[in-house]
């Protein structure tokens, strides 16, 4: 016999293939090491209908009849999802896999948090992950670089974590809210807050400048300035000492506030008196669509004064002030103030921009929770 081998060349234009109807589901294992979370696609079902794929005609230039040919075959070759279904699954795998590699470098990277006024940052760095009764873990600990080369390191420790939290639908970070404390009270020294009080507009002060016979007796340098004088107490930012925090979540502390009562006499303003004293401050700390709020109300403040240096070098006044008049003036230094400062996102691809949002006291308030807002 006499075989031929026949080569068929055609050219056809681009065809367009639709399918609608295509269904899948599949099952994904994970496996973690304490640095890294593999995938694996463990079940996969992938299927259409018969008949359900929608092929656009073909345009060849070759032999006759070859482009329906093409068609048919195509069709055919298209009744079942067999065919496709390992190129299918291996694609799946392997975006699943990338996906889950981005989201774990975006968590191990660490993450700086800028403290004001300060060359550098409080630091969230990841240590392991790992498999608990709570479910996937992923244990770091809080740097704080305060001070250079020296760090303080927080461990988590935690003990038991509260259902609600353990069944939350989105991620939570859990940390000691110890681990917090220097940021708070770095954040609040830093802030310039500087509050200023008309002591003109007060109705106790402007009544006591009317009357020599109280100036004589409870403020004799008073005596040298006239009703109409302008005096203003300037607030600053009050200096912290020690922050314990309480089972709700919030936390007192010891501040050291201070204030300068300003007068104008010679036709300059002088650092007249200096208030300075002992009170304690409850601190609210919040975390609202990524930004870090702390609200500080000072309360049972005690007070003492001293004249300005220069002032007394200039007038050399009488420097009795009576402990009556000194003790209104703690109201004025119990100044309730407010810093915000923003906290960092993570880009988790596409299951989008993470940002915290909350603070949930857990463990005695020992722990602070924050959920992870997507």
């Amino acid at each position: 016999g006499i075989t031929l081998d026949v080569h068929v060349q055609a050219n056809c234009a681009p065809v367009q293939l639709n399918q609608n109807s295509a269904t899948a589901s599949a099952r994904i294992d994970y496996k973690f090491s304490p640095q890294s979370i593999s995938t694996q696609v463990t079940e996969f079902n992938f299927q259409w209908p018969k008949q359900t794929w929608v092929i656009s005609s073909l345009n060849c230039q070759g032999p006759a009849g070859i482009d329906s040919k093409i068609q048919a075959a195509l069709a055919n070759n298209l009744q079942s999802a067999d065919t496709m279904k390992p190129y299918i699954q291996n694609a799946l795998s392997q975006k699943i896999q990338d996906q889950v590699d981005n989201i774990v470098d975006q968590i191990k990277r660490p993450t700086p948090i800028v403290v004001s006024g300060n060359p550098l940052n409080l630091v969230l760095s990841f240590k392991q992950f790992q498999i608990s009764k709570y479910g996937l873990m992923a244990y770091g600990q809080i740097t704080w670089n305060g001070v250079p080369d020296a760090s303080q390191i927080t461990p988590l420790g935690i003990h038991e974590v509260p259902a609600e939290l353990q069944n939350a639908t989105e991620p939570v970070l859990i940390t000691a809210s110890q681990g917090w404390t220097n940021f708070i009270e770095a954040e609040l020294e830093a802030t310039p807050i500087t509050t200023r009080i008309n002591l003109n507009s007060d109705a106790s002060f402007s009544q006591f400048l009317k009357s020599n016979f109280y100036e004589f007796f409870l403020w004799p340098d008073l005596m040298n300035y006239s009703l109409n004088s302008p005096f203003n107490l300037a607030i600053s930012t009050p200096k912290l000492n020690a922050l314990t925090w309480l089972k709700d979540g919030t936390a007192q502390i010891q501040i050291s506030p201070t204030g300068w009562i300003e007068s104008l006499r010679q036709g300059k303003v002088w650092n007249f008196v200096k208030l300075f004293g002992q009170a304690k401050a409850h601190i609210s700390p919040q975390i609202i669509d990524g930004v870090f709020k702390v609200v500080a109300s000072v309360q049972n403040t005690s007070v003492s004064y001293q004249y300005g240096s220069d002032y007394i070098s200039n007038f050399r006044p009488n420097q009795f002030i009576s402990p009556l008049i000194i003790n209104k003036f703690s109201k004025n230094l119990e100044t309730s103030f407010l810093y915000s400062n923003p906290l960092p996102s993570f880009d988790l691809g596409p299951i989008g921009i993470a940002r915290f949002n909350g603070w949930v006291p857990i463990n005695s308030g020992t722990h602070i929770a924050i959920p992870v807002k997507f």
